[in-house]
């Protein structure tokens, strides 16, 4: 986020964690939904693990911080279907 120009979020959860949640209670196609998505941890390795994911976040700056950091991983949270 640095690199972007964005202030990091103070509370990143480590990918591993949200991996690990995700295939303990999902399968392939079933829908991620994380409220609080902060820095996008959750939607990008649920995406990254043949999920969908619906994230939303309070705060614009840490969510367009989170769609950047989707886009380097080659996912586009804005798209809609």
């Amino acid at each position: 986020m640095r690199e972007a120009g964005r202030k990091p979020h103070p509370a990143m959860m480590p990918a591993s964690v949200a991996r690990f949640g995700i295939q303990l209670a999902t399968a392939t196609d079933h829908v991620v939904y994380d409220p609080f998505s902060g820095s996008g941890t959750v939607a990008v390795e649920a995406m990254r693990l043949g999920r969908r994911a619906i994230a939303s976040e309070r705060s614009r700056e840490y969510l367009e911080g989170s769609l950047i950091r989707a886009r380097l991983a080659g996912f586009d949270l804005e798209q809609a279907s």
